[in-house]
């Protein structure tokens, strides 16, 4: 009787502390402080939504996306007009040359070799303007803002790093890293596109 009782709590407690645990995971995302809209190009931009982009076992970053129109269909998304924005807060410190190498690696997964051909010059001027430091460190907040009038901007910490002419081509492929069909991290679009 005595160990029926004992197994009785042990189960109350278990399922206690793994529900909560669960609880935390989903109702925190790791991701609330993304503020729920922004001004890009004189537009007001919504958060589409938010998550942790994730390597294994290690967090490496987060990721808000702002659009002009709350959406929650990737291709919808990439032929939205106006200005957008991505957010990247890190979460880790990470060399300049393996962040591009992702980037790189994402664009290539996820455009058509057309299309690569095409945005040659603007993706060689992002790989560039991304290898001028040297590391993506630990707090550092990464932007990358496309305003349909003068084309995407890069910024690291509020400091403007270069602006790369092109129109919504080259950003639709920049997203597609996140939302494309071999986007690099399939529980960061998921959150992205339903939060």
């Amino acid at each position: 009787m005595e160990k029926n009782i004992i197994k009785i709590w042990l189960s109350i407690f278990l399922i206690l502390v793994t529900g909560s645990i669960w609880a935390i995971k989903v109702n925190s995302n790791g991701v609330s402080n993304f503020p729920p809209t922004i001004q890009v190009a004189g537009q007001s931009l919504i958060l589409n939504g938010s998550g942790i982009r994730k390597k294994l076992f290690f967090k490496v970053y987060e990721l808000g996306l702002y659009v002009p129109k709350k959406d929650n269909d990737s291709n919808r998304i990439l032929k939205m007009s106006g200005p957008k924005l991505v957010e990247i807060r890190m979460l880790r410190t990470i060399d300049a040359k393996t962040f591009v190498d992702a980037l790189h690696d994402g664009l290539n997964d996820n455009n058509s070799v057309s299309t690569l051909k095409t945005l040659k010059i603007q993706i060689a001027k992002l790989e560039s303007l991304m290898n001028q430091g040297e590391k993506a460190k630990k707090g550092d907040i990464i932007k990358f803002e496309f305003n349909p009038a003068s084309g995407t901007q890069l910024s690291i910490n509020g400091n403007k790093l270069g602006v790369i002419d092109g129109g919504a081509d080259f950003y639709s492929a920049i997203l597609n890293i996140w939302l494309g069909p071999d986007s690099v991290d399939k529980g960061l679009k998921i959150d992205i596109l339903n939060n």
